[in-house]
């Protein structure tokens, strides 16, 4: 769905409110860095899914990773009772909130890559950054 909201404007308009994302979501350009963004996410739960609550991935000890993250993040996509696209746009919104929202702090989500969701200037960054890393490269 989040792919082919990229041809409709309604779609793209409702994605800011439905992912409380900070910027609209304005071209298909947007729809494929909200589609990183959000695989993002879910590479880092698969990454850091430890039995116990861990900041490794997200950086952050005051606020670690519940248990089990991929768990804990699909759980709110099976809580989701009637699949209507709004409902799942939510359900993903609150998935990916716990690996960029851990603190639960933010009232938006800024998904632009080079802003602050953007994570570290350390080594990955720059090896992200100068070669190409086919597992990130789906779209």
């Amino acid at each position: 769905y989040v792919m082919s909201m990229a041809r409709v404007k309604e779609a793209r308009d409702a994605a800011q409110s439905l992912l409380k994302l900070c910027k609209p979501v304005e071209t298909e350009e947007d729809v494929t860095t909200l589609a990183y963004w959000l695989q993002g996410a879910f590479d880092a739960f698969a990454m850091g899914n430890f039995p116990y609550p861990s900041s490794y991935i997200n950086g952050d000890p005051e606020h670690p990773l519940p248990a089990w993250p991929m768990l804990a993040a699909c759980a709110h996509m099976t809580q989701v009772t009637k699949m209507y696209p709004s409902d799942l746009m939510q359900a993903l919104s609150r998935a990916a909130g716990l690996m960029y929202n851990a603190s639960g702090t933010l009232q938006c989500f800024d998904i632009d890559p080079s802003g602050p969701a953007a994570g570290s200037t350390g080594p990955w960054d720059f090896q992200f950054c100068s070669e190409q890393m086919a597992q990130e490269e789906p779209y």
